[in-house]
């Protein structure tokens, strides 16, 4: 699953007896059920799926100002029906085990850390609270790790307005991942010719040639991102955030007999509003997103969601909406309506539905339903 990973060794809870580290972990049982057969995503057949989705586990010790952190993720590779093969959570990962995140930490005060290591890149919101994701999530851009340097400050009050903000250099990305490009590529796979490269699949990190070799990686990449906060009435708060990404892209296939190299530019902006501890919570927020270079699709990215809490449930809509510019353009929309209840002790049901439609006028002149699917997920945090 997804889903937004718990507080590094900043909020590292003491060890538990016996340990000299501190572990949490979660648990995300997955139950998928399409409701269209004629979906891309369901390819013709109505059979629901069970699964352990992910389960992580999350080891953190602490020197002083000093600091690790880990965090494992393990997934079930399928094998629920007769003949199904082992398959992993994308197509271009290595194994059903990987670490999500793995870095060492400095405190230079309360507020600021300094990590080399394995590290998400801090771009745009960090997570809609969905289960199934974001289209941004699918193309790469989102929950994202790479091996580099990340300096992160959670809080510095400049008189009303409270400032977050990040700066991070990566050396190469990690081949790590959410991107998903089944159904989603445009025109032929570049074979012999790379001019259909820039274009094809929307996540260049996870981008396969015909012999199933991942062939793209990211190089040189430079990120930051900036938020402020502010109080504007009672327990009202407003978060503007801006956020900026530069790297080199390379892809090399022998199957496929191409070299290719070029830029990517990636920058966003959102907005958010908050009520705090107020009964009941509510959320919304709005971000756009766009991404531009040689190397990678030309895309608008729309994203806006609301989401209300009431005790210890939590409703919410998402929606997102994307635009590549692809001559002739391609769009994808997709609305997410979802509902979870917390029992209690870390454990929690998610109900989520996914109406995920695109448009290519290269396949079809008509509106191509892409996912009509629910989710039903059981996690539990410990």
């Amino acid at each position: 699953m997804p889903g937004k990973p718990e507080p590094g060794p900043d909020m590292a809870e003491p060890p538990l007896v016996g340990l000299p580290f501190q572990i949490r972990a979660g648990v995300y049982l997955l139950y998928h059920q399409p409701i269209d057969r004629e979906t891309i995503v369901a390819g013709g057949s109505l059979e629901g799926a069970s699964r352990l989705e992910i389960m992580s586990l999350k080891l953190d010790k602490q020197w002083g100002d000093f600091a690790g952190h880990t965090e494992i993720r393990l997934r079930d590779g399928g094998h629920t029906s007769p003949g199904a093969p082992n398959t992993y959570l994308r197509s271009f990962f290595s194994s059903n085990v990987w670490f999500q995140e793995i870095y060492a930490a400095y405190k230079a005060r309360p507020s600021m850390t300094f990590k080399a290591g394995k590290v998400y890149r801090q771009f745009g919101i960090f997570w809609d609270e969905s289960y199934f994701g974001t289209i941004i999530f699918f193309d790469g851009m989102q929950l994202n790790p790479d091996y580099g340097l990340s300096l992160e400050e959670s809080r510095l009050d400049v008189g009303p307005v409270r400032l977050m903000y990040a700066l991070q250099f990566f050396a190469q990305s990690d081949g790590i991942n959410g991107g998903f490009d089944y159904g989603r590529t445009i025109g032929d796979r570049p074979v012999g010719d790379a001019s259909n490269l820039s274009i094809y699949s929307p996540n260049p990190e996870g981008q396969l040639d015909s012999s199933g070799a991942r062939i793209g990686a990211l190089r040189n990449i430079a990120n930051g991102r900036v938020v402020g906060s502010l109080g504007v009435s009672g327990p009202y708060r407003v978060e503007l955030g801006v956020s900026a990404m530069t790297a080199r892209v390379r892809r090399e296939s022998l199957a496929d007999a191409y070299s290719h190299g070029g830029g990517v530019l990636q920058y966003e902006a959102d907005l958010s509003l908050t009520t705090g501890d107020v009964a009941p919570q509510l959320n919304a927020f709005f971000e756009y997103a766009h991404q531009q270079g040689s190397a990678v699709r030309k895309a608008d990215y729309f994203l806006a969601g609301a989401r209300a809490t009431f005790g210890n449930v939590s409703v919410r809509f998402n929606t997102n909406y994307v635009v590549y510019h692809a001559e002739p353009d391609v769009t994808e929309l997709m609305l997410q309506p979802g509902l979870s209840y917390s029992f209690g002790n870390g454990v929690g049901l998610h109900v989520e539905y996914d109406e995920w439609h695109r448009k290519d006028p290269r396949v079809s002149t008509d509106t191509i339903i892409y996912d009509r699917s629910f989710a039903f997920v059981l996690s539990y945090q410990y």
